[in-house]
């Protein structure tokens, strides 16, 4: 199936990151403890929040 006419893609022209999170049909508990595992692993101090 060919995406090229359902997709558009656009330059990130702002300073900093972008995080994209894509997320499925996931338990509620379980997409938080990714988001967690995510947050610690970017800044260890942000793992107690």
């Amino acid at each position: 199936m060919p995406l090229k006419g359902d997709r558009a893609v656009n330059p990130w022209t702002q300073e900093g990151s972008v995080l994209r999170v894509s997320i499925g049909l996931e338990q509620e508990d379980d997409l938080w403890s990714d988001l967690q595992q995510l947050l610690a692993a970017l800044h260890p101090a942000i793992a107690g929040a």
